[in-house]
């Protein structure tokens, strides 16, 4: 898998895969005037393919599986948070309001160069409250 996401690891364990997981060091750039639903796209395709070029020790016949998520809302892709006072600021402009996840996968097989890919577009509504929850570092 090429992700280091551990809810992508978690989900992939309650099915009793066996699998290993490398994280894929890529520039996570948006292009000028690039759609939301093709940026995370590419940056899923991107991240299959760069462990497919560098990892030298996978097996020649493997399935490599990555994926990548962003949430979009008033036509801005919203990032990690850096800090809390980030998150809870992104998680107060959410607060009452739909934004869409957008999640971008590829299925990579490394034998024949075949790839699967799409995107899964999810509208989310968080009801408006007034709940802020604590989080301490």
């Amino acid at each position: 898998m090429a992700s280091s996401s551990p809810r992508r690891k978690e989900l992939l364990q309650k099915f009793n895969l066996t699998f290993d997981c490398y994280s894929p060091q890529i520039a996570e750039i948006r292009h000028e005037k690039e759609q939301a639903e093709c940026f995370v796209k590419r940056m899923a395709i991107e991240k299959g393919r760069k462990i497919h070029q560098t990892c030298l020790m996978l097996a020649q016949d493997v399935i490599i599986l990555s994926g990548d998520t962003i949430d979009f809302f008033n036509e801005q892709i919203l990032g990690k948070p850096e800090t809390v006072s980030h998150a809870k600021s992104m998680l107060g402009q959410l607060n009452g309001n739909l934004h869409t996840v957008l999640s971008g996968y590829s299925i990579l097989d490394s034998a024949s160069g075949n790839e699967i890919t799409d995107v899964i577009c999810t509208k989310v509504k968080f009801e408006k409250s007034g709940l802020f929850f604590s989080i301490n570092p």
